[in-house]
């Protein structure tokens, strides 16, 4: 049975336009069975992740809350949410007109939906559509939405995007996009991993980032979505959902033992991505590492489109060229936690092993630069340099390379 791809939105012609526009990908259709909920059934995939929330708070354990996703799929009981591998959910819902006389006037937003599927079903990936443009645009803070509850917020203008999914394609390819295709993988694999340590283990230890210059260099802003007041070092991902304002809301409680992992997992690897790697201060994938430290390119042909090699989220780790040997004891160890393979910076540039540290008068001029909006190498006289000034990093001047069909926000950026 082929993974599903669920397509959320309230307007079922715009609902059958995106399914569409997502199936047009190469590769969707034979890896992905795509399908658009109609309103009727929004609504009531909406209403069964409420009882569900309801239900856990008064500590009620329902046969649609008890039972593992695997047993209510036998019994044919599942909820179109559990299925998904990946769930696209438009912002702005308002349910009307069900039925022929039945009307629901309150409006919904798709980020209180993208709160229930996270906490109340067994969904993997959760990608939020127009919520904060509705046209492709590019954030120039490079951080992204960290409150959100959606794993990845994009514009529908993106969905039939070969960059979005497989990353390559179309010129605009934010590096923030992983590889969605093969998201879902990674999310369960972090999961069954999770499952077998428990979800009492902690936090910054698991992802081995709980001593050395590499804790030294994240600060309290960096830290505090984790623990907001005490010691970030003795978080656990327990701890992380229940007492967290990133977690469960309020006077919520876990539908099912699961779903403090589930919820931990995608929270905690998306402050990964949109918090700790932006800053590539203190883990530096490798389209940044390069540049910074030619001598561990190990490619020949020292050009942009040689060097492209580095840019690629979807590339095998031994397909990324650079000197394995030099940053094998530097390597993020806890893969499946990010998008992309990644190194501890602060470790590498202590290392005298590695020859731009020993020497760095001798460190390769490099004529050209890595464009965060398109994930590409281009010469410097061709790139547009902004200041990331958000950014808790010393490494806030990028480029990009300013498309004239994308809107870059905030614009003030390309005058700092």
């Amino acid at each position: 049975m082929k993974p599903c791809i669920v397509v959320c939105d309230d307007d079922q012609d715009r609902a059958v336009e995106w399914q569409r526009a997502v199936e047009s990908v190469p590769d969707i259709s034979s890896e992905f069975e795509v399908r658009a909920l109609s309103p009727k059934e929004l609504v009531d995939a909406v209403d069964r992740l409420e009882h569900r929330r309801a239900d856990a708070r008064i500590g009620r354990n329902t046969p649609d809350t008890a039972r593992s996703a695997a047993s209510r799929e036998t019994d044919g009981d599942t909820h179109p949410f559990d299925q998904a591998a990946i769930l696209l959910i438009d912002y702005d819902l308002l349910f009307t007109a069900l039925g022929d006389s039945e009307e629901r006037t309150p409006s919904d937003t798709g980020e209180r939906v993208a709160y229930l599927a996270r906490c109340y079903s067994t969904s993997s990936v959760i990608v939020a559509v127009n919520q904060f443009s509705s046209t492709r645009s590019f954030d120039l803070t490079l951080r992204g939405h960290i409150d959100s509850f959606a794993d990845l917020n994009i514009s529908s203008d993106v969905l039939d995007s070969r960059s979005l999914w497989a990353g390559s394609g179309a010129e605009f390819h934010p590096w923030s996009w992983p590889c969605l295709i093969s998201e879902h993988h990674r999310r369960d694999r972090l999961v069954r991993s999770m499952r077998e340590a428990g979800a009492e283990q902690p936090i910054l230890k698991t992802l081995g980032l709980h001593e050395g210059p590499t804790f030294e260099a994240m600060t309290r802003a960096h830290l505090a979505f984790l623990s907001p007041s005490g010691d970030p070092r003795e978080a656990t991902f327990a701890t992380f959902v229940t007492g967290t304002r990133y977690g469960l809301r309020g006077k919520d409680v876990p539908w099912t033992e699961d779903a403090v992992i589930r919820i931990a997992a995608a929270r905690v690897s998306k402050w990964l991505e949109r918090v700790v790697l932006p800053g590539q201060n203190i883990l530096v994938d490798s389209a940044h590492l390069g540049p910074r430290f030619p001598s561990l390119v190990t490619l020949v042909d020292r050009t942009p489109l040689a060097w492209n090699a580095l840019a690629n989220p979807c590339a095998a780790a031994a397909n990324i060229p650079l000197d394995n040997g030099s940053l094998a004891s530097h390597e993020f160890i806890a893969t499946d936690w990010l998008s992309r393979r990644a190194w501890k910076w602060p470790d590498i540039a202590r290392d005298e092993r590695i020859r731009d540290v020993h020497d760095p008068w001798s460190i390769e001029s490099i004529p050209f630069v890595f464009c965060e909006d398109t994930s590409n190498f281009r010469p410097r006289e061709d790139a547009i340099e902004f200041v990331a000034e958000e950014l808790l990093s010393e490494f806030q001047v990028r480029f990009v390379t300013r498309l004239a069909d994308v809107r870059y926000e905030p614009e003030y950026y390309f005058a700092l």
